[in-house]
């Protein structure tokens, strides 16, 4: 089951199906992302979005995590603020996302 990071919903889904798995949904984070860059930082706005989304499409767990890294690394030293604290919620929360690796067809 894809949701969003927040825990009232997932706790309902948890409550009604308790043999699921939740998977945090990408795309949640990535509008995060997008409202808090996509004026202030319109200059690197699409490095931005290139970045987070290249994570998205990793092959394997090495790779997320590589990207993942890589983001948070550039992100430090390019942007600051709501914007950066939004990447960096991201990239704290990562580990959230490599369960999607064992379920490939989720």
């Amino acid at each position: 089951m894809y949701t969003d990071g927040w825990a009232a919903a997932q706790n309902a889904w948890l409550t009604i199906f308790p043999l699921i798995t939740i998977i945090e949904c990408f795309l949640y984070v990535f509008i995060k992302i997008r409202n808090r860059c996509q004026k202030r930082f319109e200059w690197v706005y699409a490095d931005i979005n290139h970045r987070a989304w290249n994570i998205y499409y990793a092959e394997d767990v090495a790779t997320f995590q590589e990207r993942v890294a890589n983001l948070l690394h550039w992100t430090q030293q390019t942007i600051t603020g709501a914007a950066l604290e939004a990447i960096e919620k991201l990239c704290v929360k990562s580990d959230r996302s490599l369960i999607a690796f064992d379920y490939p067809n989720a």
